[in-house]
């Protein structure tokens, strides 16, 4: 299982959300993408 980055910071994780806003994908796709763990994105 590949252990995907957690976000801990509120200004990451909302720069984490606009990119993923700007390619129109998901955000929890996106993450996947970027090696994030996408439940971290909204903690």
């Amino acid at each position: 299982m590949n252990e995907r980055r957690k976000i801990t910071d509120e200004r990451e994780a909302r720069r984490c959300l606009a990119a993923a806003r700007k390619t129109g994908e998901r955000a929890g796709a996106w993450a996947r993408v970027h090696g994030i763990d996408g439940r971290s994105l909204n903690a």
